[in-house]
This record gives structure tokens, sequence and C-alpha cells, in this order.
């Protein structure tokens, strides 16, 4: 019986040993006979990209910034001459509006009537006094010629200074009479230009003195555009050397575009917002605007040189674009910059004619064969499509 399990473990061990010496010889067998699989990647992928070709041209940047239209100056309604108030103007109260040389409010002229009066009389004395002057002088040298001929007639015998005088109390009494004639004349107080009129404080039967302040106006063709323009838009204005301004202002009557100037210069830019106030004045053409209106500046500056427009698309989602070579090969775009306008980007220091993927190239890298199709190629193939 033993005899039989030692047989019986012998055979098993037999077939063990002979199972592992076959796997050995089929696995040895595939090692020495494998051959490895070449990979077929087939051609290389060139994908189709929409490019345009730009040369580089001047251009006009223009950029609009908004405001809010103010009186560049107020000035004090201050009389020139003192005095009871016998009238005033409908419009000399506060919103009123006056034209140029409108009387705004009248002094009792009677005390100024006294003075013209009074310097007339006062130049009609001094005037006869030189004539009668004259007439003694001329029989003063009448008398001299009697007794000594031709001899030269002394000054004091001709009364020259007697005569200096007497023109100097006439050229005095004559500009007394002008003072008095202005002094009449201010009493009607008017101003020299188009206004209206912030404060009032004056009223008949008051009693006004010379150079104090009864009031404020503010002239309505010397009108500004308060604007404040971020760093990009400053830099702008400050290259330019001759901007062309339009002021546009939206009325209840429709829009209004009024040619404008820059009235000042930036002087200095605020700390907390890093913008910068700038004002801009414009010939209202008999127009009346309101300060507190909001306005919009547009500013076209002296043209750039070597500049290109590309569609925005162009700009690839890692902020830099893809140029095409001759070759059909893209190589990165790094642009300078000028502007972004809607759907375009406006880029400078161009000097020589480009070919610039407009298409957004997904998994796009330095070197790629792309197959470049133009605005009309792609237009082409759309029609096609269409048709089919």
């Amino acid at each position: 019986m033993q005899w039989q399990d030692a047989g019986k473990g012998l055979f098993q061990l037999i077939l063990v040993v002979v199972f592992v010496v076959f796997c050995f010889s089929i696995s040895h067998y595939l090692e020495s006979t494998y051959e490895p699989l070449q990979k077929n990647s087939g051609p290389a992928r060139v994908p189709p990209v929409r490019m345009e070709r730009f040369e580089p041209t001047p251009y006009l940047l223009t950029f609009e910034v908004t405001g809010t239209v103010i009186a560049q100056n107020s000035v004090p309604v201050m009389p020139q001459v003192s005095g009871r108030v016998t009238e005033v103007s409908p419009n000399f109260y506060p919103g009123g509006s006056f034209e140029a040389n409108e009387p705004l409010f009248k002094i009792d002229q009677d005390l100024y009537t006294l003075a013209v009066k009074q310097a007339t009389a006062e130049l009609e004395r001094t005037t006869a006094d030189l004539a009668l002057e004259r007439a003694e002088i001329e029989a003063a040298v009448k008398g001299w010629r009697q007794l000594n001929g031709n001899a030269p007639v002394p000054k004091l015998v001709a009364r020259e200074p007697q005569l200096e005088r007497s023109r100097a109390q006439v050229e005095i009494t004559q500009l007394q009479l002008e003072k008095a004639l202005l002094d009449l004349e201010r009493t009607a107080f008017s101003l020299p230009f188009e206004g209206r009129v912030i404060s009032s404080d004056i009223a008949p039967g008051q009693y006004v003195t010379l150079g104090q302040g009864y009031g404020q106006v503010f002239d309505q063709r010397m009108m500004e555009v308060q604007t404040s323009l971020d760093p990009q838009k400053l830099y702008w204005l400050n290259q330019a050397q001759a901007p062309k301004v339009q002021v546009i202002i939206d009325s209840p009557k429709g829009q209004k575009n009024y040619t404008g100037h820059l009235a000042r210069a930036v002087t200095n830019i605020d700390i907390s917002t890093r913008f910068a106030t700038a004002y801009f004045a414009f010939d209202l053409g008999g127009d009346e605007v309101l300060p507190g209106t909001f306005a919009r500046v547009s500013i076209t500056t002296d043209p750039h040189q070597d500049v290109i427009v590309v569609p925005a698309d162009a700009m690839q989602t890692e902020g830099y674009m893809w140029k095409v070579t001759d070759e059909n090969i893209i190589e990165e775009f790094h642009p300078n910059i000028l502007s972004f306008e809607k759907e375009q980007v406006i880029i400078q220091e161009i000097t020589a004619p480009i070919n610039v993927v407009t298409s957004r190239l997904a998994g796009g890298f330095e070197g790629m064969v792309v197959s470049p199709r133009t605005l009309t190629q792609v237009a082409t193939t759309n029609d096609g499509a269409d048709d089919v």
C-alpha cells in the first residue's frame, strides 16, 4: 500500500515538471518569434485656419469719455456806483437768463445827473478862462511889439505858464465830465455777455454800495465739460499734438454736436482712482446748456503710423496671436496693442505686411503646419455647404 502511494506521488511530480518545461518552452518560442508592431500614425495633422493678410497703415485713434457740463467761471454782481435801487429786471433772479448788455437793475440817477451838470458847467468855465487867457496873451504880445519891435517876447510877457495852467484846467474838467457821464451810465447795471443767474440778493428800494457783492451769474458761452481720464486715455491725449474734440450732448430736441478743444491740461491724478481730470471747452453757437448736463466727449488723436486692425478672435486664449509664414508654419506673435475697440484689436509698430490667424486655434504650437483659408475661401466653402 505504501508502495502504491509513493508511485502515485512520483507520477504527479513528473506531470508538474513536464508542465513547467512545456510552458517555459512555449514562452521562449514566443519571445524568439515576436516582432513589435509599427505605429501607424498616418499623415501629420494639418488643421485649417482662417487667415488674413494685413498691411500697416496710418490710423486715427478715436475714443470717448463722459463728463458733466460746468460753467468755466462765476461772476459776482458788484455795482460800480452806490445808491438806492429803483428797478430790478424780472430776469435777475435765480435761474433767470439775460442778454448781453441787458440792464439787470437800476440805481437812482438824480445825484449822478446833477454831477454831470456840474461837470459840464465846470468845463464851460475853464474853457472860457482859456479863451480869456489867450486874449490877454495876444494883447500883451502886441504891446511888447510896439515898444521893442522884433525883439524876442519873454515867456512871462507871453504868459506861457498861465496858458499851460488854463489848458490843464480844461483837461481836468473834461475828464471830470467823462467820469460823471460814466457814473451816470453805470446806474444801469449790465454785463457784456449772455448769462444765467445763480443767486440774487437785491430788490427795489435797497441801498447798494460800490464794490459789494449782490449775487452770482455765469457766462453761458463759457461752458466746459469736466471729465475723468484713465491712464491709457490720458497717455493718448498727451501724445496728440492737435487732437480733434467733439462735445456731444443729448437734449430733448435731439443730439447736438459742438466743436471743442482741451481747455486746461491735466495737473494731477487722483490718488484713490488713478484718474485724471480734464476740462474741454466748446462753442455753444447760441444754444443754451445748463450746468450739470451729461455730455460725451469724442477725441480723435493724431495719426498713428504702422498700425493694423485685427479681429478680436485673432487673440488666442493664452494672450498672444499666431502669424503665418510663407511656408504655412505658425509662429507666436506678441502684439503691441494700441487699443481694443468693440470686436477689433488695434496693433501698432507693424512695419511690414503680416499674415495673422484670425480664428481660435486649439492645441496649436510653435512650428505647426496649418492650412490657411482666406475670408474669400471661407465664404466660398460656406456657400457650397448651403447649396448642399
